[in-house]
Formats: structure tokens, sequence, C-alpha cells
């Protein structure tokens, strides 16, 4: 036991060196998984928004725009994914777009809302039509 002890002592400050170095590769995992899930969601949420989620359109080959088939083959159904739908959709103008609003689907730069009172409290505000 002394002799651990005394290895300790003589050697912390590589075992906490050690220790950072093994906390900072494990959030760089995190985070490089936590941008590939992000990256994942986006490309489904582009793609079925272009089929306004409609599952009569099934994904056919190179769909994402890097050409890689992040989801799958031809068995890709949107309805298993409106977990990603936004529901309020607030564009670049600030202008706060519901599902079934004139241009809810023609938004493509946007920040994605709950509800249409989270939109406008964050500065947003109701199309003029």
């Amino acid at each position: 036991m002394k002799r651990l002890l005394n290895f300790f002592k003589k050697h912390y400050k590589i075992f906490i060196i050690l220790v950072i170095i093994v906390a900072i590769v494990f959030s760089s995992i995190k985070y490089y998984q936590k941008a590939q899930e992000e990256k994942r969601n986006k490309a489904i949420i582009n793609y079925c928004e272009q089929y306004k989620w409609n599952d009569s359109l099934r994904n056919q080959e190179n769909w994402d725009s890097d050409g890689r088939k992040l989801i799958g083959q031809s068995d890709f159904l949107c309805s298993e994914h409106l977990y990603l739908k936004p529901r309020v959709k607030k564009s670049n103008t600030g202008i706060c777009h519901e599902e079934g609003s004139t241009y809810y689907y023609r938004t493509k730069n946007y920040k994605i809302f709950d509800s249409i009172d989270k939109c406008l409290q964050s500065g947003g505000r109701m199309p003029n039509n």
C-alpha cells in the first residue's frame, strides 16, 4: 500500500494529465456522435419535407447531398420520423410558419419551435396572409 501511495505521489502529474486526455477524448467522441446525429436528422427533415412527409413516395437511391445513404435504401418511411417534423418554423426573416401555412414547406432556412407562441415570444411574427 505504501508503495502505491509513493508511486502516486511521485507521478501524480502524469495521472492528472492522463485523466484530462481521457476526458477530452470522450467529450470529442460525444461531440462527433451528436454532430453526426444532427446531420442525419437534418437530412431526414430535408428529404421528408421535399415530399411533405408523405409515405407514398419512398426513398430512391442517392437522396442526401453527400451521395451517402445516411438512413437506408428503399424502405425509408417519413412517417417513422414524424418526431423530427418541425411544428413551427421561424424563417431567417423572423416569420413564424405553422404546418399548413402557405410558406411552411417553402421555408428552407429556419429555426424549429414547439409552438407558435414560443416562436412569437422569440421575436417572430405571423405571416401577412
